[in-house]
């Protein structure tokens, strides 16, 4: 019996493994994005995202809320109790996002297609060569 089978997550088609600053782990999949407790796995996406390409990367913010990405290119936010997707829109636009990253100061960089930005105050900032850093 593999891991995945034995925690309770549902493929072992994985994408990324991410531990969070108070411990907790978290697995990216095809089937969606779980946590584990106690040799248990708990998928916190179950009815609430498409789940056709899985999610992707993670990331934790400033605040402790959990970033990742879900069938390729939407970005979902989680604060431990309450997930959503973060909402683009025509004056806050953003990459298709492949990867989220975080720096030493705690900011987050999302990059993809349409280049790298960084998250600052709910807008996205595009990164060029000649920043801002």
């Amino acid at each position: 019996m593999n891991v995945s089978e034995k925690t309770g997550i549902q493929t072992n088609l994985i994408n990324e493994i991410f531990e969070d600053s108070r411990g907790k782990i978290w697995v990216s999949t095809k089937q969606g994005l779980y946590t584990l407790a106690e040799n248990k796995a708990i998928n916190i996406t179950e009815g609430k995202i498409e789940t056709g390409k899985g999610t992707g990367s993670i990331a934790e913010d400033k605040e402790g809320k959990i970033w990742f990405v879900s069938n390729q290119h939407y970005l979902f936010v989680y604060d431990g109790k309450e997930l959503k997707e973060f909402q683009k829109s025509d004056d806050n636009k953003g990459p298709v996002v492949f990867q989220i990253f975080k720096d030493r100061q705690s900011r987050l960089w999302f990059v993809g297609a349409g280049g790298a930005y960084r998250l600052e105050n709910e807008k996205f900032i595009n990164i060029t060569k000649a920043g801002p850093w």
